[in-house]
């Protein structure tokens, strides 16, 4: 297999339900010099059976398994750690690429060549792919305040993921927020205004699991904060836990962490969080 100029790389678990038309959507790319990678994470339905079809069918396509379950950020290196691509992405399982996603976001990376990240709005879908709402992704200043303001859909330059050594495999369901905290330190992001992407909406999407989500992330957020150097990052992430803290009833840590972000960065937080912590 020749180089490809782009990496995609898919984990699924049981995917048997939406996997098709992700897979479908990464072929129907306008730009079609790209490998897909699947990663089968110990999927025990019809997943296997729907991955071997597809790579009988079209080279660019190869796939990996693991014998048993190892979550999301394990999926991912995996299949990172395969990749022969210049510019890496990934999807999820029950998302899917709008046909122009790669060239749009290629485009903009070889026409701003100081830029190593690029981003793009989304749409929300439901369970049947029908558009139910929109989802702007906003500034990368905003990633410490807000949680995940990248979103879904992005390419990202290889040396990116080198440098940042992958995905920390202990911080599931807060992979992605990490490796984007991590290299807002030193990388350069550029938002696409315009919707690459359909997320799709449903009951057994990783991010209806609230509960779980918002401790992984306070655990997270903590080891980072640690490591971060830029001060309004730092102060956001101060924010997000205290705003993590007051959604979790415990109002004195969350005073604390909302007094340290002031202290840390003053400018920022009134900037970028007066409404997202006392609206939370």
């Amino acid at each position: 297999m020749n180089m490809p100029i782009i990496s995609i790389i898919l984990p699924t678990f049981n995917g048997e339900k939406y996997i098709l038309q992700t897979i479908q959507s990464c072929i129907q790319q306008t730009f079609a010099d790209w490998e897909l990678i699947i990663v089968d994470d110990g999927s025990t339905d019809d997943t296997p059976n729907i991955i071997a079809s597809y790579i009988a069918s079209d080279k660019r396509i190869r796939s990996v398994k693991h014998p048993s379950n190892k979550k999301l950020p394990a999926a991912l290196n995996t299949g990172f750690s395969i990749a022969k691509g210049h510019f890496f992405t990934w999807i999820s399982d029950d998302n899917i690429f709008y046909q122009n996603a790669l060239q749009k976001m290629l485009e903009t990376l070889n026409k701003n060549p100081t830029t190593d990240i690029v981003y793009a709005d989304m749409d929300i879908i439901n369970d049947t792919g029908q558009k139910i709402g929109k989802w702007p992704v906003r500034d990368v200043k905003l990633l410490g305040y807000r949680g995940n303001t990248i979103g879904g859909c992005f390419l990202y330059r290889r040396n990116v993921h080198e440098s940042l050594r992958g995905f920390r495999e202990d911080f599931f369901l807060a992979e992605d927020y990490h490796f984007w905290l991590l290299a807002s330190e030193n990388f350069i992001f550029y938002r696409i205004k315009e919707p690459l992407y359909g997320y799709r909406q449903h009951d057994l999407s990783l991010t209806s699991r609230n509960d779980e989500i918002i401790n992984k992330t306070q655990e997270m957020l903590k080891n980072t904060i640690t490591i971060t150097q830029k001060k309004w990052l730092k102060a956001g992430i101060l924010v997000h836990m205290a705003v993590n803290y007051r959604l979790q009833k415990l109002y004195k840590e969350s005073l604390k962490y909302l007094l340290r972000a002031f202290a840390t960065c003053p400018v920022g937080v009134l900037l970028y969080s007066p409404k997202l912590f006392f609206l939370s």
